[in-house]
């Protein structure tokens, strides 16, 4: 199944990827020998109840801030070829 994804990616020029952070550690891994930029964010916590407001901010400024970095790395990976 992971090969039928990674050829939907390759055929869409995906460069970026974003996955939950509690994604396995192997598919990261594998997407990342493929060369695709990984964001990790976090989508299943964004809200707890009893955290309040300022935690869910600082929640998607993580978010923010993986997205950017991978977006950065997938710009260099473009540079070097």
């Amino acid at each position: 199944e992971l090969a039928m994804w990674l050829e939907r990616l390759e055929k869409a020029d995906v460069k970026v990827v974003l996955i939950e952070k509690q994604a396995p550690q192997a598919l990261v891994e594998s997407l990342e020998a493929q060369g695709y930029a990984v964001a990790l964010i976090d989508v299943l916590s964004t809200h707890l109840e009893g955290e309040g407001f300022d935690r869910y901010l600082e929640i998607q400024d993580d978010n923010a801030q993986a997205i950017s970095d991978a977006f950065e790395r997938a710009d260099a990976g473009k540079e070097q070829h």
